[in-house]
């Protein structure tokens, strides 16, 4: 199977080729068909994945909901109510092993995104006292930290890393010295 790259664009020949090369070697996942012509008379390629019926991820019985894709495709994160309440799991993207307990807090938490470097993944928790917060989780290293990004008396639901001109994305608390100069 041709690799590829998702940090550059392809010209249409290696696309072409790319699509044929999946659809000739897994046809049992997918099919390529032109669904007509560009005004350079080039095809238009669909790729149709070929799938029989659903495909379970999670096998608990409970909600499981709010998958977040790590960046590099390998993870996905999102949370689960098996134990009365939402907590956050993680588990490989390829199905290869059982998920891991991420976080477990007397609070439901919802996952919201993960940083584009891989090092935080950000989520609500809905606290008694202030309601909805921003939360972001580390995600390198053994030991798991969450920190608080957004967490006062008004409503934080709705979160995301933004895509900067720097490096790495790190979350920032409202009084942090990076937000005031930002």
């Amino acid at each position: 199977m041709p690799d590829v790259a998702f940090d550059r664009f392809y010209r249409y020949d290696e696309l072409t080729e790319i699509l044929q090369g999946w659809a000739q070697e897994h046809p049992e996942l997918c099919r390529v068909e032109s669904i007509g012509k560009s005004f350079e008379d080039r095809d238009i390629w669909l790729m149709n994945l070929e799938r029989s019926g659903r495909i379970s991820f999670t096998f608990d019985g409970a909600v499981d909901a709010g998958p977040v894709w790590s960046p590099d495709g390998t993870k996905i994160a999102f949370l689960s109510a098996r134990k009365g309440k939402s907590d956050l799991y993680v588990r490989p993207s390829n199905g290869a092993t059982t998920e891991e307990l991420l976080l477990e807090t007397p609070n439901d938490k919802w996952t919201q995104d993960w940083s584009r470097d891989g090092r935080y993944l950000l989520y609500r928790e809905q606290d008694p006292e202030t309601g909805f917060d921003l939360k972001a989780l580390t995600m390198t290293g053994g030991e798991r930290t969450s920190i608080a990004v957004a967490n006062t008396r008004f409503e934080e639901r709705y979160g995301q890393f933004s895509v900067g001109s720097s490096s790495t994305d790190q979350p920032r608390t409202p009084l942090s010295p990076q937000s005031r100069s930002s």
